[in-house]
């Protein structure tokens, strides 16, 4: 798969966030990734609290 380079965050398509997501999947640890999904459960949580409704 070649990969595109691009200054414009607009052109970037979910194919390619997920085709990033993989590779760094596979660089990490079960540990790691873990850890990762806490801390983004965390700041999911603490978001919705600070949102006024």
């Amino acid at each position: 798969m070649a990969e595109q380079q691009t200054d414009d965050p607009k052109a970037v398509t979910v194919g390619d966030g997920l085709a990033k997501v993989h590779e760094a999947a596979e660089q990490l640890t079960e540990e790691e990734i873990d850890a990762l999904a806490d801390a983004a459960r965390a700041a999911a949580q603490n978001g919705n609290k600070e949102r006024p409704d």
